[in-house]
């Protein structure tokens, strides 16, 4: 359900920081940056379609990269963290690891997009 209507709502991202699956929203204000948590920021659906990842430029592919590693990372010393689900960072990191060097040397390729993806 959407937080603000109350009405399932749909993610597609264009981007690999696989920030749609958390329940953590951070809003900017203002120049004023807040987080919060709430379970209802769950999507009802999730759609990872590639084509959608072509625009953003390879700067912005760089930063959700980065941020997609961040993540990964904290999964590892998480509260639920367990030994299955401690296994997934390190296949989304390698997967970023891989494809973000060749977003960047060529923004338009699209295996490098879809690997990108895979990681979120």
């Amino acid at each position: 359900m959407s937080t603000r209507t109350g009405i399932p709502h749909l993610s597609a991202p264009t981007t690999s920081a696989g920030s749609e699956m958390t329940p953590i929203l951070g809003e900017t204000h203002e120049s004023r940056k807040t987080t919060r948590l709430d379970k209802s920021m769950f999507p009802a659906t999730v759609i990872y379609d590639v084509d959608l990842t072509m625009s953003p430029p390879p700067s912005t592919c760089e930063v959700s990269g980065v941020n997609a590693i961040a993540h990964a990372i904290e999964a590892l010393y998480a509260r639920n963290a367990n030994p299955i689900m401690s296994l997934l960072p390190f296949e989304g990191v390698k997967a970023l690891v891989e494809s973000l060097p060749q977003i960047v040397s060529e923004p338009s390729s699209r295996p490098a997009r879809e690997l990108a993806l895979y990681d979120a």
